[in-house]
């Protein structure tokens, strides 16, 4: 019954995790006038990341018996961190933040930005950061996965070696971009890495809990690395 539970919260969280960069279709006859694709309103992406930030970001505590967990063989930090990790793989991804930038070029200044969804996971997940209070640990994870997300767009893994010897596809004329790097979207995700650093070093010198500062230092070490890896 736990797992149902935590299996239906998760789905729940991908729902809303689908309005970020969403695209809504509206079927129309031929004589039926407007749009059939369009992107998802501002207001409404606020409102996901909103949601997002109040339900998971922030611990979802009441997903924590001790009792329950114990006689399944799970740890709170495995229930929270699966769940964390799953909208967190759907929203720093390539897709999504090509989408959003689409959607910004579509729809101008009343587009929801790359730049505001970025300021608003920041905000959301580096709150204790920002007002350098002691980070527990499930935010710590949070802040550790959401910063290797950002690094992995960076700095991708090298692919394994194929198997099969691939024809390159052909680039179409006025097609997407199909790579990271030909976007907007990088240059975004190297600035809010520049941005979480730099913050980070404001917290450290007023920071008086040891796990916090141990992870604080962390993070900015893999940050800095990221940006500057050493030849």
């Amino acid at each position: 019954m736990y797992k149902q539970l935590t299996a239906q919260f998760n789905r729940y969280m991908g729902h809303v995790a689908k309005n970020i960069g969403g695209i809504y279709e509206n079927p129309k006859t031929v004589e039926q006038s407007g749009v059939i694709y369009e992107y998802t309103p501002a207001a409404t992406q606020k409102e996901a990341m909103d949601f997002l930030n109040r339900q998971l970001f922030t611990t979802p505590t009441w997903l924590l018996d001790e009792h329950i967990l114990s006689d399944i063989g799970e740890t709170p930090v495995q229930v929270i961190y699966r769940s964390q990790e799953g909208v967190l793989n759907r929203l720093i991804t390539a897709h999504t933040l090509n989408k959003l930038l689409a959607g910004e070029a579509a729809d101008g200044p009343s587009a929801y930005k790359i730049t505001d969804f970025f300021d608003d996971m920041q905000n959301s997940i580096f709150t204790e950061v920002k007002n350098k209070q002691p980070v527990d640990i499930y935010r710590r994870n949070l802040q550790k996965l959401y910063v290797s997300k950002l690094i992995e767009l960076v700095k991708p893994k090298a692919p394994a070696p194929a198997t099969v010897v691939a024809v390159p596809a052909r680039r179409g004329a006025g097609g997407p971009p199909r790579e990271l790097e030909e976007t907007d979207a990088i240059s975004v995700a190297k600035g809010q890495l520049r941005a979480i650093n730099n913050m980070i070093r404001a917290a450290l010198p007023g920071e008086t809990d040891t796990m916090t500062t141990y992870h604080l230092q962390d993070l900015s070490d893999r940050i800095t690395e990221a940006l500057n890896p050493k030849s």
